[in-house]
């Protein structure tokens, strides 16, 4: 039909002096239904071709100008659909695609403003317009406006279940108003719909990242990144998680590369701020943080993270006026993370008995929160430091804060996806020897399916030794025989028996001629109550 068309169509324009306006408008409107069969195969340059005729015939369709616009928009072109579709607007003002396109238009340019009025004329006028709605829910967000989007988004969604774009959108409204469940299952459903969402990687990341699925972020932002590596935001978020991960030179690396994509972007700047100082650079972190302040000068925790990098060179007084004002910029609230802004609320009172209170309060950890536990011990070695606290106090809190590190980076990755990585994490956390891991590695016997990453915990609870694991070596023993798992009871039983300090019954489990599994488990921890056993000869 097209190539029939074709062939009529430049037939009769061969001439068009004597043509009445009657038939050039019949004309045009040839050339406007091959555009529009181009547009349905996505041609989009002939489509372009065919609609710029039709205009030269007929400049007072406030369709085809329409049309022009949404080409030119699927052609990458912000301003032209801009253009095109004000002047549909002037001849049809009731034209809802024209507003939408427009919209969408100046959404990609960055008016945003313009943008909403747009999108709120086009559904004004036709609230079945599910691209509309997807328009106006992400300018919305752009602006700051989660609530409006989140509502826009839901309507773009329950009339177009099948937009990623709708989904990804939502997700990050609920992110910035803290559902993040829900805005992991939002991302979740962009993402199944289109992995090519990058969006919604993003936002998803945003959301496991704030509720400690650390590996997971980073894994989500390394498929943004993969998308659109040109984004510094993405490059920013995956080192903010490596940073809480533990990997301070990955997270490093990833913050140079944001600063070399935007280097007026103050998040990273304070970001990478905050990394050199927890790497012992304080120098580096103040001149990151005074650059982070020099774009955004209101900036709460660039001078929050300036002044703990100042109390770590002494400089207390200048710590307390950069803590003082960041808590007058972004005063504490029961949604925000307390270590962001408690550090340092006054070095005149501190004197060494009140700072070696703190750091023994600090060594007794929080209880299942292996990150809350290194930042307060953090803060208390900090104030131990300053308040004159006896150095091999220091030291010891040193080794213990290190400690607690390494058992917050692996416990991260207990919540991983990945059996390989949970294993691992398993196999990490055992030698680390700390009762702080205890309470994650029970979460993961709890709901682990995999017998292999059961097996490695219960052995991890034994070599940590503590009688704290006692109950939850009792838990999973009970459940490996539940689930039949003979292995999984040897070795529960083992681990028993090695926090009980217990050779025999270790050495009887042996005699019954376990599985590899179990005889494995016992021999190590043979092995290991042997090497704690003090020496004997050569003592009178």
């Amino acid at each position: 039909a097209i190539q029939l068309m074709q062939g009529g169509v430049e037939g009769v324009l061969e001439s068009l002096d004597g043509r009445s306006n009657l038939e050039l408008v019949r004309l045009a409107a040839v050339w406007a239904d091959r555009g529009q069969a181009k547009l349905g195969q996505l041609d989009y340059k002939a489509a372009l071709v065919d609609y710029t005729e039709a205009l030269r015939l007929h400049q007072h369709c406030a369709e085809y100008w329409s049309y022009s616009g949404l080409v030119k928009f699927r052609l990458g072109d912000w301003d032209g659909p801009i253009y095109d579709c004000s002047e549909a607007i002037k001849l049809d003002p009731r034209c809802s695609a024209a507003w939408a396109t427009r919209g969408k238009a100046r959404l990609k340019r960055g008016e945003l403003g313009e943008a909403c009025e747009d999108s709120r004329k086009a559904v004004e006028l036709d609230q079945l317009f599910a691209g509309a709605w997807d328009t106006l829910a992400a300018a919305t967000l752009d602006l700051d406006l989660p609530a409006e989007a989140a509502i826009a988004a839901s309507n773009a969604i329950q009339l177009d279940p099948y937009s990623p774009d709708a989904w990804a959108t939502r997700g990050g409204a609920k992110l910035d108003m803290f559902d993040l469940e829900g805005a992991e299952a939002d991302c979740s459903e962009a993402i199944r719909l289109d992995k090519g969402c990058t969006a919604a990687w993003f936002n998803r990341a945003g959301a496991r990242f704030d509720t400690g699925k650390v590996e997971e972020a980073i894994k989500d932002c390394s498929k943004a990144i993969k998308q659109r590596p040109s984004n510094a935001l993405f490059w920013v978020r995956r080192g903010r998680a490596k940073m809480v991960a533990g990997d301070l030179e990955g997270a490093k690396a990833d913050l140079n590369e944001a600063l070399g994509l935007d280097g007026g972007l103050a998040e990273a700047w304070r970001t990478r701020g905050e990394i050199k100082r927890l790497s012992g650079d304080a120098g580096g972190a103040i001149f990151d943080c005074n650059r982070a302040l020099s774009i955004k000068p209101d900036y709460a925790d660039a001078l929050s993270t300036r002044g703990q990098a100042k109390s770590k060179m002494n400089d207390h007084q200048a710590a307390l006026e950069d803590c003082k004002e960041a808590l007058k910029l972004k005063p504490p609230s029961m949604d925000m993370q307390k270590s962001d802004w408690t550090h340092l609320l006054s070095y005149t009172t501190v004197n060494a008995a009140e700072a070696e209170k703190g750091l023994e309060i600090a060594l007794q950890g929080v209880k299942g929160n292996p990150e809350e536990s290194v930042q307060k011990l953090r803060k208390a070695v900090d104030r131990a430091e300053t308040g004159g606290v006896a150095p091999d106090k220091i030291t010891a809190a040193k080794d213990k804060l290190s400690t607690w590190e390494q058992v917050a980076s692996a416990s991260a990755r207990l919540k991983s996806s990945d059996a390989t990585a949970r294993k691992e994490a398993c196999k990490l956390l055992g030698p680390l020897g700390d009762a702080m891991a205890v309470p994650g590695l029970d979460k993961l016997l709890q709901g682990e399916k995999d017998r292999f990453v059961r097996h490695r915990a219960m052995e991890a609870l034994g070599m940590i030794g503590s009688a704290v694991a006692l109950p939850v070596l009792e838990k999973a023993l009970k459940k490996s025989e539940k689930l039949e798992d003979k292995a999984g009871v040897g070795i529960a039983q083992c681990a028993k028996h090695e926090i009980n300090g217990n050779k025999k019954a270790i050495e009887k489990l042996m005699a019954g001629k376990p599985g590899s599994w179990v005889k494995n488990a016992c021999s190590e921890a043979l092995a290991r109550l042997k090497a704690k056993e003090p020496p004997t000869e050569g003592v009178e």
